[in-house]
Parts: structure tokens; sequence; C-alpha cells
């Protein structure tokens, strides 16, 4: 674990090194910042080498990485060097223990359990293990794609360069990064979480003591709590249940499950997955599409390093933002009228577009909607804090795109357009396995708050869009779609919370919740009419990363709920609270009961290497040691980035794991995936005649041609590429003529030119 010990004091020094910019950016906090600092030190630290090598200024080397920092760290203790930071820790002291303590059990823990289950295999871990190789090979940014030689990287990989960034300053082997960093994201997700908990509760009430307590809850809402899919796995490896309940539960696969009469956990292979895959779709022949329904705790069990994981601690940091934007306008400190302010958040915001693009337009909407509530229940008028949320989303919009205009230059996109969603409804049992604790939670936050509100709008406004919200629902109904019709009131409650104008203190954390619970929603009901048209032609996709963010949101606002329902000025009364309570504890627990299990199932059944470590690589090791000996000398031989050629084969197949583990450039990797990055298939179905060209003729110059147009300075033979092409003894002997063999095994051969 020494390599965990380097890379948390490298991420705490980061962390420390930014503190007076987190001060200055989230001033309105009540943590001041303390729990999103280090987030934000590497976000600042990533973007200013980024940048420099996108404009020509600087190298992607270790020197430049350290000098990043260090340049970072002297600009925000320079610019804020008399802010007092011993009062500052005197101050938050039980809040910084709390923070550094989770932290660092959050990440030693996860780090311990990623040496279970270690291997970069199966589903997108190839891929991510490309980039991050690739960005490591990488003299100047945009990096060379290592599945297309030639092309650089059409793909959001801010997230990679941070990883990199880490991995370059611990001097870490990449397979072991690569799971440190899965363990750096799980415990920045705890902190982020804990901190949003924290500062909404604080907001409402000055006990820290409490904060901490709901800071905690909010940790375990969002990264650690389950959907409620597990004790339906349970049950039916029991054997409970009818065969006309399984039918109409409707969860694919889960008919077939093992029988576990001596388990307290399901004994299937990877029945953990079908969690992530609870909501169900049918095309107009009855046949399945999928559906992701993922959610973090099940991002971090799998263990893909992919943009949606990499940017939940930023996601968590854009929400802090909108926290404070809220906090500060309401205080008389409007967002655009602080150059400082508005500059960092636009580099946060626009960031999220290069970590997971999906994310930037819905948290730069959260900000400024924040910004224009606040001006409202300042009292401003219904349109007046319409254009105060509209000018600082344009701003704030604008800003972020031309803070990362180098990456826009060489991004392709698959997405294409908006479409409707004729066919498909989510059933409301899906949606309340899904999200059923909070669901409960935010249904009894309203109830009992709805009462005390404090609207200011005429009365034939107001019931003019209670009536036109009721014929929406009406409406859902009669076509067939009851799920929009059940979340009316609920998206209906949320806004008129957030509109309320009751000036009793520390009302504002609560409009704030509800604010958080009505972008969730809305998340959730936006899937049902329109989805985005991309590469897989259904809805797939725009559930998956809304679906995504909502839980997120939800979760927050469910732990200030649980706060508000139990502890707070409007509090259930006592027989129903107890109740109530109950039956929480028992969602919740079935919740975590996934947790447990699928941990359980991931470290004791699934054994992919035989013992405990953190290194990615040793499943390849174990399982093609002929071709880990050859990658581990083509990393130890092979400087820069020359173009090497292998076999070519389809997404999430056993092909380009050479250019995978090296970030050496391939003539062309998993062709599908190019698809979704580049939007069109004309490039890679170009190449693919030509590799198997390459491997099976008998003319050592029209291989010598064909391997002149792509650049390939290494041609890698491998067994996969002995099995795909079955290449003749002519067909190898031909390399001979024209090139000279670097490495001889019995398995592989590797040529150079």
């Amino acid at each position: 674990m020494v390599e965990a010990v380097k890379w948390w004091v490298l991420v705490t020094i980061v962390g420390w090194a930014v503190l007076p910019a987190a001060r200055r950016l989230l001033r309105f906090l009540p943590d001041e910042g303390y729990t999103f600092a280090r987030p934000l030190g590497l976000l600042l630290s990533a973007y200013l080498l980024w940048a420099g090598c996108s404009l020509g200024f600087l190298l992607n080397t270790a020197g430049n990485a350290f000098f990043v920092v260090a340049a970072i760290a002297a600009l925000c203790w320079g610019a804020g060097y008399r802010w007092g930071w011993r009062e500052y820790i005197r101050r938050n002291a039980r809040l910084i223990l709390a923070t550094e303590a989770l932290f660092a059990l959050g990440f030693f823990a996860f780090a311990r359990f990623r040496a279970f289950s270690p291997e970069i295999m199966g589903t997108e871990k190839p891929m991510e293990f490309a980039f991050l190789n690739a960005i490591l090979r990488s003299r100047t940014f945009p990096p060379h794609d290592p599945w297309l030689a030639g092309f650089a990287v059409s793909y959001y990989y801010f997230g990679y360069v941070m990883v990199a960034l880490l991995t370059r300053l611990a001097g870490t082997a990449p397979g072991v990064a690569f799971n440190l960093g899965i363990a750096l994201l799980f415990a920045l997700t705890l902190t982020g979480a804990f901190g949003l908990g924290y500062n909404l509760v604080r907001k409402a009430q000055p006990s820290p003591q409490r904060a901490i307590r709901y800071g905690l809850l909010a940790a375990l809402f969002v990264a650690l709590m389950g959907n409620l899919e597990g004790p339906f796995e349970l049950l039916r490896c029991k054997g409970g249940g009818s065969p006309a309940f399984w039918q109409s539960l409707d969860i694919k696969g889960i008919e077939y499950a093992s029988p576990c009469p001596n388990s307290w956990h399901p004994v299937d292979h990877w029945w953990w997955w079908r969690a992530s895959r609870v909501v169900r779709d049918r095309n107009l022949l009855g046949q399945d599409q999928e559906v992701i329904d993922e959610f973090p705790f099940f991002s971090f069990l799998l263990g893909d390093m992919h943009p949606h994981v990499l940017g939940l601690p930023f996601v968590l940091l854009a929400t802090a933002m909108a926290l404070s934007a809220f906090a500060g306008a309401g205080e008389g400190a409007p967002l655009r009228r602080d150059k400082t302010r508005l500059a960092g958040y636009a580099l946060a915001l626009g960031g999220l577009a290069f970590l997971n693009t999906w994310d930037f337009p819905i948290y730069l909407a959260l900000t400024a909607a924040a910004c224009g509530l606040a001006h409202f229940r300042r009292g401003a008028g219904l349109w007046e804090s319409v254009e105060e949320a509209a000018y600082t989303g344009v701003i704030l919009g604008l800003g972020g795109v031309l803070l990362y205009a180098p990456f826009y230059v060489g991004f392709r996109s698959q997405a294409g357009g908006i479409l409707p969603v004729l066919f498909n409804a989510t059933k409301i049992h899906h949606y309340l396995i899904m999200f059923g604790v909070f669901v409960f939670i935010i249904a009894l936050f309203l109830l009992r708050e709805f009462p005390a509100l404090h609207l200011r709008a005429s009365g034939c406004a107001l019931w003019g869009v209670v009536a036109g919200a009721f014929l929406f629902a009406g409406g859902c109904l009669l076509l067939r779609r009851p799920l929009p019709a059940l979340l009316t009131p609920f998206i209906l409650g949320s806004a008129g919370i957030a509109l309320s104008r009751d000036e009793e203190p520390g009302r504002g954390a609560h409009a704030f919740a509800a604010l958080l619970m009505l972008s969730g929603l809305l998340l959730t009901l936006a899937v049902e009419f329109v989805y985005i048209k991309d590469s897989f032609g259904t809805r797939m996709n725009t559930v998956f990363k809304f679906y995504y963010q909502a839980w997120v949101q939800m979760a927050v606002a469910s732990a200030f709920g649980v706060y508000a329902l139990w502890e707070g000025k409007r509090r259930l009364p006592r027989v129903p609270g107890v109740l109530a309570g109950a039956f929480l504890a028992v969602l919740v627990g079935a919740g975590l009961y996934y947790t447990v299990a699928a941990s359980a199932t991931r470290v004791f059944l699934e054994k992919p290497v035989p013992h405990p470590t953190l290194d990615g690589t040793a499943y390849l090791a174990e399982h093609r040691p002929a071709d880990y000996r050859a990658i581990r000398w083509l990393n130890e031989n092979v400087k820069g980035a020359p173009v090497i050629l292998e076999a070519t084969g389809g997404s999430y197949s056993e092909y380009a794991f050479v250019s995978a583990f090296t970030g050496l450039p391939t003539v062309l990797g998993w062709d599908f995936h190019e698809l979704q990055w580049r939007g069109s298939f004309d490039e890679p179905a170009r190449r693919r005649p030509d590799i198997e060209r390459i491997y099976t003729t008998y003319d050592a110059n029209e291989a010598a041609a064909l391997l002149d147009k792509y650049g390939v300075e290494y041609v890698y033979l491998g067994p996969l590429e002995r099995r795909a092409y079955k290449p003749a003894p002519p067909a190898v002997s031909k390399f001979y003529r024209f090139m000279s063999p670097v490495y001889t095994s019995s398995d592989v051969l590797i040529f150079r030119r």
C-alpha cells in the first residue's frame, strides 16, 4: 500500500495548495470550501498542464507536472497570504478532522477492496487504460488516439489527464495508478457529498455536530447505497415469489437466477449487474432494447474509470458552487458582480464538458437557476429573476466554452439531435426500485413543508399553473404514461417550496434542497419524452446520463430532507415520525443490502487474481502470459509513440490490448468505439481490410506499402493475430525481408522497421 500512501499525501498537498482559492470561490458556504479543496486543486492543476500543452507552452512531462502544482500553490497562497489560515483551521477544526478521516478511510478502504478485483479487463476498462497510457506517452495535447493511428483523441479526456498527472507526480506504474484512481474518485465523491450535506444542514441551523452527521448521511446516500433491486435478487435465489410475480416485475434475467439455499447473497456470476439494468424497454416487435440505470456505487463496484465516474467529484463541486452562489446572492452579493468567482465557476463548469459533456448543461442550468431563485427570494419579480438566471447562465456558458476552446477544436460527437420517445415508458415500479428511497423522503418532505409555503403570486396565476399541471398529468394517463403523471405533483411541490419567500432564518437551505429535488425529478421526467440521438439509436444513453445525475441530486437533497423531517423546525410529529423512520430504515437497509452483498460477491466469489494486488495488469500476467511479457518489453524499451500494428476486433473484445496496455497507437482498435467517438464508421471500415491484408499477404512489397500508409513502425504477431488471421508461414516470413525481429518468444514476434 506504499503507492496508496503516496497518492494520499499528494492529493492532500494538491488540496491544501488551493485552500485560499477554495475559500474565495466558496466563501458563502459554512465550511468555507474546505471539503472541496481536493477536487478544486486537481481541476486547477490539470487545467494549467492541459492548457499549456495544448497551446505549446509546456510539454507533458513529470517536471512540468510538478511545476503546475507548485505554480498553482504559489498563485493561490500568494494572492491569499493574509487570509488568516490559523483562525480558519481553529474555526473549522471539527469539520477538518471529519473530512480528513472520511477521505482517508474511503481512499484506503476502497484501495484495499480494489486489490481483490484489480483486473483491467472487460467492459470499458481497456479503453480507459488505453487513454491513460496514451496521455502518459503524449508530449503535447490533444493526445494521440491509441486506437486510430494518425488521429487525436476525439473524446472528453480531461479526467484521464488528472489521473495521469497524479501518476507522474507519484511515479506510479499505470496498472497500479488505474486502481488508485478509482479509489481516489470514490473518496472524493464521499467527501464531496459529505460537504454538500454538511453545508446545507449547517445553513439551516448552527450545530456543526448535527451538520457532520447529516453530511455523513449524504455521503452514504450518494456513494454507498445501492438501489432496491438487491433484495429481489435474494428473494428469487431463495425460491420466493410466484412465476406471475417475476413476470410482472420484469427485470431482465432475474428469472434465471441460480438457487442459493445456503448463502445470504446470490451466487450467480455478476448477478449484481442486473441492478444497473432495471428499466426495460422494448421495440414494436417486443425485442429488448437495453437501458442503463447505473448509480454511483455500482460504478465503483464495477471499477470502470469512465467519464461519468471521473466527473462525479466535479459535479459535486459544481453543486457546491451553485449553493454558494445561491447563498451569496441571498446576502446581497450576486455572482455576476464578482469577476473572480465568475471566472472560477466558468472554469469548473466548463471543465464538466471536458470531463463528461452531458454534465455541463445540467449543472450550468442548476447554477443559473440558483442565482435566479436567490434573486426572486430577495423580492425581485419573476421575469427579473428569470433575466438574472439567463444572464448568469450565458456568461458562465460562454466562459466555460472559451476556457476550453482547444478541446472543442478537434472534438467530434456522435450526438445527432433530439428525438421523441414514442413507444417506451418507464414502469412505475422500475422507477421506485431505482429511486424509491429518495421518492419516499421527498414525498414526506413536500407534505410537511407545503402547508408553510409563502408564495407571492396572484391566485389566478397560481391556480392556472396547478390546473395546467394536472391537465398534463391527465394527458399522460390517457397516453398510458403513468410515471409522468405520478411525478407531476412532486415537481409542483418542489417548485413551490423553492419559490417560497419565507424569511424565517435558515429557510434558504430548504429552498435549495427543493431546487435539487426539482432538478433531479425533471431529469427523470425528460427521458420519458425525449432522448439524444446517438450511435445506439435508443434512449439507453440518455436515461443513463440523466438518471446518474438525478441520483446525485436527489440523494443530497434527501439527506437534507431527513434532517428537516426529524430534527428541523417543522419535524414530523412523534408517532408518525417513528413509523416513517422505521419504514425509511427498512428502505435504506434494502439499498445497503445490495452494497454489502455485491461487495462480498466481488471479493469472495469472483477472484480474477490469486492474491490481492493493486496492479491491474496482473490479470493479463495470469491469463495471457505471453502477451503480458511482450507488452512489458514494449513498455520498457519503446519510447515515444510509434505506431504498432496488432489485430483489430469488435468492442468489448480481447483485441487491441497491446495498444491499451502500452498507449502506443495502433492502426485500428475497437471499431465501434471509434464510431461512437467520431460519429462515422468511414475510417475504421477502410482500415479493417488493410490490417488483414498486411498479416495474410505473401507479398513483402504490398505489406510494406500498407505499413507506410499508416506510418507503422512495429508489427505485433501474437496468439490473437494468429487466431484471427491464420497467417501461413510465407505470410510470416515476409516480415523478415524488410523488418527486424526485436522480440522473439514461442508465442509472440515483434518486428520493427
